[in-house]
């Protein structure tokens, strides 16, 4: 009896190890999937500057032409986006795509 209790924690201790690398499988692909939402909203939101402004392919842009106000008039976002992952965000001209730096990127 006292031979099985080896094996059983063994087996035991193999299932939470697995049930917690399919947990942080899962909080990697939310963090990547953020990101790719947060790329998307500074690709909207230049395009909606350049719309707005008439503004050429391959002109600057500056997260102040894209941030909303202190008192939350303007902008085409409500506040400078944050990567889940750490990453820095780089805004690119019109016409690029925005990028971060953890590696995500828009499909």
């Amino acid at each position: 009896m006292f031979k099985r209790i080896p094996v059983v924690i063994i087996l035991i201790s193999i299932f939470a190890a697995a049930a917690m690398l399919a947990g942080c499988e899962k909080k990697r692909t939310a963090s990547g999937k953020s990101c790719n939402e947060n790329l998307a909203k500074i690709g909207g939101g230049k395009g909606q500057l350049a719309l707005e402004k008439n503004l050429e392919k391959g002109s600057e842009v500056k997260w102040e032409d894209l941030i909303a106000a202190p008192d939350g008039t303007g902008g085409y976002l409500k506040k400078t986006p944050v990567c889940p992952k750490g990453g820095t965000y780089t805004l690119g001209k019109i016409g690029e795509v925005p990028t971060c730096t953890c590696g995500a990127r828009l499909p």
